[in-house]
């Protein structure tokens, strides 16, 4: 029997967990999966609320439980942009190991590019080119330029959804003074980075966890770990999202309640890197950056998997 390993990402809006063995047909054999909303940011990434603790420490108390009944023998905990920058991160970093039994580590955007790359170059066996992937955070954003060898160029902007919606989605609906100078400054951001790609054809933009989850999920089949999406669907799904107050976006079928508020900030910066990178394909990737983690972990201790995909995205 395979050693049993798991990942806590403990990021800025969501704090996952990951249970999983190395599989025989996909890379990870999952065998337990959890995601509390906790938004750390909910009132600016500059500190932790009161109620977010609450939140935080609850979902902790919920992983240690699951950690405890699946036996885990390897754990890695890391944090992310709030854990890294609120000023009341620190004490609630210590508060957080205490309930979970083991240490945080804290990484960096660059840390968490590489990882993402590891979860999501698993998955392009098939898939040569260059591609870009955008992973979307609650704090940060990471922009990934690779190919089949590994990273090309990689960073970490403080583009995350609940930043951009403490500073820019002030009304419901978002007022369009209010969107133009919210994607203005995603571009203003952005726009230094991609010069170093004007000559270079980007095959895929590659969408990696949170919001192109429930793209995925609206649209395609679960058993894909890495889906196309047509940018039309995206461009559809940004214009009926921005036009919509909470409440409405609330009763949109297929959109998970918790995620209503941040999904204006996150459709329209999706869109705006399509607009800006022009990619062949559009992807959601399945693995992202606790994957990649536990993929390393599992090759450190020599149970790395060769598990390939067909084209359409589905273990071969």
């Amino acid at each position: 029997m395979h050693p049993v390993f798991a990942v806590a990402d403990l990021g800025t809006n969501t704090f996952h967990l990951l249970i999983a063995r190395s599989g025989s047909r996909a890379p990870l054999d999952v065998l337990y999966r959890d995601r509390y909303f906790v938004k750390l940011a909910r009132a600016g990434i500059e500190h932790i609320p009161d109620a977010a603790v609450r939140d935080a420490l609850q979902a902790a108390r919920a992983f240690r439980t699951a950690l405890d009944r699946h036996s885990v023998t390897d754990i890695s905990i890391l944090g992310t942009a709030a854990l890294r920058t609120a000023d009341n991160a620190a004490s609630l970093t210590h508060q957080l190991e205490a309930v979970l039994g083991h240490p945080i580590r804290i990484i960096d955007g660059q840390e968490e590019a590489r990882l993402i790359a590891t979860g999501v170059r698993s998955l392009l066996r098939q898939h040569p080119g260059t591609h870009l992937v955008l992973d979307i955070g609650g704090g940060s954003v990471e922009l990934i330029l690779l190919d089949q060898h590994g990273i090309i160029s990689s960073v970490s902007l403080p583009l995350g959804i609940a930043v951009l919606h403490h500073r820019f989605h002030q009304h419901e609906p978002i007022r369009s003074d209010e969107l133009t100078l919210m994607r203005e400054h995603i571009i203003g951001k952005v726009r230094p980075w991609l010069a170093q790609l004007q000559n270079t054809p980007i095959k895929s933009l590659i969408g990696a966890s949170g919001i192109f989850d429930v793209l995925a999920d609206l649209d395609l089949h679960p058993d894909m770990l890495l889906c196309p999406i047509p940018k039309a669907r995206i461009q559809d799904v940004t214009r009926q999202v921005t036009t919509m107050d909470l409440s409405s976006r609330k009763r949109l079928p297929g959109l998970p309640e918790e995620r209503a508020d941040l999904i204006v900030s996150a459709m329209n910066l999706i869109d705006v890197l399509i607009e800006e990178v022009h990619p062949e394909e559009i992807y959601t990737s399945a693995y992202a950056m606790k994957e990649g983690e536990l993929l390393e972990r599992m090759a450190g201790k020599g149970h790395s998997s060769s598990v390939d995909l067909s084209p359409d995205g589905r273990p071969i």
